[in-house]
């Protein structure tokens, strides 16, 4: 068969440079398809029914064959769970496989944390480990000028060589080699430990939901009287003070938010992997069922609470610049938080599809 062509990307960011990106996605493909004459089976649209579900198990039918996948990294698409979703489960699979080399990330709008020594994002600090293509300044020539079609070629060329590189790890090797391989593998986590730390970290889970659920009522009661007492004051300065004030008493509590919304992000990421397998089981324990069922249903709680939370944010941020210190942080919390929305609701949708 021929390659098989992952492609992620923001649909408002191709819609601003009016089609560019697809265009972008149809000429590597095309060069590819020009040096090899081999077929690619491309992977893209996002407006598909059941979008998310078929792209799990895309990744997981061709993963061990000839494969690439091209994120469009832009500022939108880290504040994106969709893309984030997307991203991080391609990085976890691959990472499992031992073929990172497959993801190769475009850099096409600069992302100003991905310079950051220590990203505080910890997605963006997975990428940054990456080799991607440096495309911010490409992205402004004409695509019929030579020097995006040369950028154009090295990106197809990139793509044979991984995936030459690839097939040879892949072909039969001698009886000590293999030795050598078991005995490097010999600590790497098999399907049952895989499971056991899925089913651990799935029951915690609900704690750190209930820590969230907590925090976002703590921030809407401060809300509350941060706007009462700024409607009352007798001067702006008095208002600028009580701003200050009200930085300093939601310092520690969005730092917890933030603190607690990655904890949560990157369980549910870590566990994902297990939770296909379990999931694509032919029969799922009844007890496996009401949690997951259950930790949906506190998610989505959760999340009704925070487009509340959001909206506040949208009023105080308004007000003054030290409330603009705080929203900051809960907003990096909640994009992560509905990172990991999109993957409960992956299981959830799987376990309904089984009854």
């Amino acid at each position: 068969m021929g390659l098989v062509g992952f492609f992620s990307y923001v649909h408002e960011d191709d819609s601003a440079e009016q089609g560019r990106i697809r265009r972008l996605f149809d000429d590597i493909v095309n060069e590819y398809q020009i040096l090899t004459s081999d077929t690619v089976e491309v992977f893209i649209d996002k407006n598909e029914i059941n979008w998310g579900d078929k792209w799990k198990d895309k990744i997981y039918q061709y993963i061990n064959k000839a494969i690439f996948f091209i994120p469009i990294l832009t500022p939108r698409y880290f504040n994106s769970p969709s893309c984030r979703s997307e991203l991080q489960q391609f990085m976890e699979i691959a990472k499992q496989q031992g073929i990172y080399k497959i993801i190769l990330p475009i850099l096409y709008v600069d992302v100003e944390e991905l310079h950051n020594e220590n990203p505080q994002d910890s997605l963006i600090a997975e990428v940054a480990n990456i080799q991607w293509e440096d495309w911010r300044d490409i992205r402004f020539a004409e695509t019929s000028s030579e020097k995006y079609r040369r950028h154009i070629h090295q990106l197809a060329k990139r793509i044979i060589s991984i995936n030459q590189e690839i097939d040879k790890k892949s072909q039969p090797t001698s009886t000590i080699e293999n030795i050598n391989e078991d005995e490097t593998n010999e600590n790497t986590d098999g399907i049952i430990d895989v499971l056991a730390d899925t089913e651990s970290m799935l029951n915690e889970l609900p704690e750190v939901i209930y820590r969230l659920t907590d925090n976002i009522k703590l921030l809407g009661n401060e809300f509350k009287e941060y706007q009462s007492a700024i409607e009352k004051s007798s001067s702006f300065k008095q208002a600028q003070l009580y701003a200050r004030k009200m930085r300093h008493k939601l310092t520690k509590p969005s730092d917890d938010f933030l603190a607690d919304s990655q904890i949560f992000r990157d369980k549910v990421a870590k566990i994902n992997h297990g939770m296909v397998i379990l999931l694509n089981r032919e029969n799922i324990e009844k007890g496996m069922k009401e949690s997951i069922l259950s930790l949906y249903d506190n998610a989505r709680d959760m999340g009704n609470a925070l487009e509340i939370l959001s909206n506040g944010l949208m009023d105080v941020e308004q007000l003054s610049r030290d409330m603009k210190y705080v929203s900051r942080k809960y907003r990096r919390g909640i994009a992560m938080i509905r990172e990991a929305e999109q993957i409960i609701k992956q299981w959830r949708n799987s376990v309904a599809h089984k009854n």
